[in-house]
């Protein structure tokens, strides 16, 4: 069994609108935050604001458990992203009592400091991601958009 896992890196390089058609969950857009479309099939939902802040939701599948798919996420951004910082692991829970994980990590890229919170759920063998970006400097001003954002993720 392969075990591959795609994660978006820390900046809207990628773009995407709203829930992708045939997306399986539903989450609510933070209020000055506008859609944008994708070139990325696994991203389902991407939106952003003015200040460069986004959310995204990455959709895959994966055999392991949510512990395993959480695991080699976080080792493939460590690998990926060189001085990549972990900022504690907790569970988090959504509206809708759905259980996950969310993990925060700070990084520097071309020069940027960013901060980011991951917020891993699944569906059976379908994961999902939401990440949370925002320069280092701004993080905490968007922690309690970013946390609301998740917690209204819901399955269909």
């Amino acid at each position: 069994m392969r075990k591959f896992s795609i994660t978006l890196l820390l900046t809207a390089v990628l773009l995407t609108s709203g829930c992708t058609p045939g997306s399986k969950f539903d989450i609510d857009t933070p209020s000055g935050f506008r859609k944008i479309k994708s070139m990325h099939a696994k991203i389902k939902y991407h939106v952003v604001h003015s200040s460069g802040a986004n959310v995204n939701v990455v959709t895959e599948r994966f055999s392991g458990s949510l512990d395993e798919y959480f695991d080699v996420n976080v080792k493939q951004l460590k690998q990926m992203i060189p001085g990549i910082e972990t900022h504690g692991r907790m569970g988090f829970r959504t509206r809708s009592d759905l259980i996950g994980k969310k993990i925060e990590m700070s990084s520097v890229q071309k020069g940027m400091a960013f901060r980011q919170a991951q917020y891993y759920f699944e569906d059976g063998n379908t994961k999902h991601i939401i990440t949370a970006t925002a320069q280092e400097h701004l993080f905490k001003s968007y922690e309690k958009t970013f946390d609301e954002c998740a917690a209204s993720f819901r399955l269909r």
